[in-house]
């Protein structure tokens, strides 16, 4: 009965933490997922800070993270260019550049939570999944011309993740990974679809 004591003190710790389990360099260790075609964009990009815009709820769940929009748009950067989408892509944005790349943050969140089933006495310690997590992410990005002003281009993609787990098998230090996978698929969503708007064959 103590092991079945300390399990449902562990367990509460991570209901009622939540956002507390959240790993805060996790969402941003992904690797960037490669370019699968030949198109590419022939053009020098800048690519801006993105605003963060998010509900109260998504800053509330990842409030031990500092400075999310200055992370996502560096990793952001990252996974540009280590695909090398762009002729060249600049941050900040600089007058030479061809297109300008203005966005926002429209989710990125993690909640650990546990189903109702969690709260019925032994069935955590008897090793039953009862613990869920999601992370999701949501991100517009807009393309000007510089020379004309004109948008080339609106994009919106989002990706939500969600696994389940028992008292067990879940990993404090792995926590938030389902927002990672998250981010990582928008990454790729946003690629493709800047490569479709955007690109010409070589």
């Amino acid at each position: 009965m103590n092991k079945y004591f300390c399990f449902c003190i562990f367990a509460c710790a991570l209901i009622l933490g939540g956002c507390a389990g959240l790993n805060a360099n996790t969402p941003f260790r992904y690797q960037p997922t490669l370019i699968k075609d030949s198109k590419r964009i022939d053009k020098t990009a800048g690519f801006n800070l993105l605003t963060d815009m998010r509900p109260k709820q998504d800053l509330t769940y990842t409030k031990n993270i500092s400075d999310i929009p200055e992370k996502i748009t560096a990793k952001l950067l990252e996974d540009f260019n280590s695909s090398g989408i762009f002729k060249e892509l600049h941050y900040p944005s600089q007058a030479s550049d061809d297109i300008t790349i203005n966005g926002r943050i429209n989710r990125f969140t993690w909640k650990l939570y546990s189903t109702p089933l969690g709260y019925v006495p032994l069935v955590s310690y008897l090793g039953i999944s009862t613990l869920r997590a999601y992370g999701a992410v949501e991100i517009a990005l807009e393309i000007k011309d510089n020379r004309t002003g004109a948008v080339l281009a609106t994009i919106q993609e989002s990706a939500d993740i969600k696994n389940a787990f028992t008292v067990y098998n879940f990993k404090i230090g792995d926590s938030g990974s389902e927002l990672e996978d998250a981010f990582r698929e928008v990454g790729r969503k946003l690629k493709k679809a800047l490569l479709e708007k955007l690109s010409v064959q070589p």
